[in-house]
């Protein structure tokens, strides 16, 4: 980050200025001087706070900072509202199934509200009553004649600080009271960075809620029309995804649970193709460990990891692991294969021309190269390991999740 400099430049003198220029400059300071009697007199006393003038500050969450919270408004994350790690929502619509992975740690008094609209049955049979195209669906909304509870409980709206992507998953601010969110609403997005409608102002952060992302059925989202419905809500694990009987494969309630907060989380839905013409997804994934790098030619860093990754490339079936190389600034394939062939490096690479390399690259959070997540075989990711580490250092934190190397045969690459 740059460092801004400041010079400092005294200001000229009361003496310097020529008598017309000082007489002015102490009328204007007689005239403070008398503003802030006025000002004391007014209060009673030798001048008052902040806080007697206008009342206390609102809650942090909001990000506002100038309008308090309405009486019982809720500030804190609800009590056991969180999802075990491996847990996804399921919200089977009138287009099709859309599976979100719930994420408190941008917005936990958001995140835990959405879980409890969701167990608590507040959201089947609401409906999306807007849709726009390459933006966003809005859902909350009660059919005409539909007899639907409503949540007896408000909370404040809280500030997103990241960056909105597709498939995010936001709560809408009340529109009367925008420091509380709505106490259904929510909308997905269809697009990145296009959550910020006509009057609504961004200062300070996103004005909503971030609570999880769409992880599969981004198809879905984009298909909804005004007037679909929300049929059904579950809890279920990431390996009943997708399969008919989803929706009734709920995890046992006495079992033990995890904060959000947890490393491990379901990796977002991604679809790359390498430069070889080879498609890849995290659907077509599962079943096998997935080493997802990032990396930049010429950087030393990544050079050194893809001798590691060459190195377990040769000492682990391709049944059991995948290693995807990711280079989201290359755009010259040639001199990306040529530096691929200087070092001996046979990987998967997927060059920065690629179709959706930048929202990977932005999904999996890739603020830096090289950087290296591990995913189980079951799509959740591990593990974020930033800096190029060699293969022994790699090798066991792949064993973690069961992945097994034969002995070295074969020297690195370099």
């Amino acid at each position: 980050m740059g460092v801004t400099s400041w010079t400092w430049r005294p200001l000229p003198s009361v003496g310097s200025g020529p008598p017309r220029g000082r007489r002015a400059l102490i009328a204007f300071s007689l005239l403070l001087g008398t503003s802030w009697w006025v000002g004391c007199a007014r209060s009673g006393s030798g001048g008052a706070t902040h806080e007697q003038e206008h009342g206390a500050p609102a809650s942090a969450h909001t990000g506002e900072g100038t309008a308090a919270l309405p009486p019982g408004t809720v500030t804190e994350p609800f009590d056991g509202q969180e999802l075990a790690a491996d847990q996804l929502l399921l919200l089977r619509t009138s287009r099709g199934d859309l599976y979100i992975e719930v994420d408190a740690r941008e917005c936990p008094v958001g995140a835990s509200h959405f879980v409890r609209l969701a167990r608590e049955g507040y959201l089947a049979g609401r409906m999306f009553d807007r849709a726009v195209r390459g933006r966003s669906v809005h859902a909350g909304a009660k059919p005409e004649g539909a007899k639907l509870k409503d949540p007896d409980w408000r909370i404040v709206a809280e500030r997103s600080p990241q960056r909105a992507l597709r498939g995010y998953v936001f709560l809408d601010r009340d529109a009367s009271s925008p420091e509380l969110a709505e106490a259904v609403g929510f909308r997905i997005l269809r697009a990145r960075d296009v959550l910020l409608e006509d009057g609504e102002q961004s200062q300070g952060g996103i004005p909503m809620s971030y609570v999880g992302r769409v992880v599969k059925g981004l198809a879905v989202v984009d298909a909804i029309e005004e007037g679909d419905t929300i049929q059904a809500v579950s809890v279920v694990t990431r390996q009943a995804m997708g399969k008919p009987d989803a929706g009734r494969m709920l995890l046992d309630p006495g079992a033990s649970r995890t904060t959000l907060a947890t490393p491990k989380a379901v990796s977002p839905e991604w679809r790359l193709r390498t430069m070889d013409g080879q498609e890849y997804s995290a659907d077509s994934t599962l079943g096998r460990a997935l080493v997802l790098t990032f990396v930049e030619s010429g950087n030393k860093a990544s050079e050194a990891l893809m001798d590691a990754l060459q190195e377990i490339r040769d000492r682990v079936a391709e049944t059991d692991l995948l290693i995807l190389v990711v280079a989201p600034v290359d755009q010259d394939e040639n001199a990306l294969r040529a530096w691929a062939k200087r070092g001996g490096w046979t990987l998967p690479l997927v060059s920065g021309r690629s179709p959706r390399v930048l929202d990977v690259t932005a999904s999996f959070m890739a603020d830096q190269v090289p950087l290296t997540w591990i995913v189980d075989s079951t799509g959740v990711a591990v593990e974020k390991i930033a800096g190029g580490h060699p293969a022994p250092v790699l090798l066991a934190r792949l064993e973690l999740v069961g992945v097994r190397a034969r002995d070295a045969t074969r020297a690195p690459g370099r």
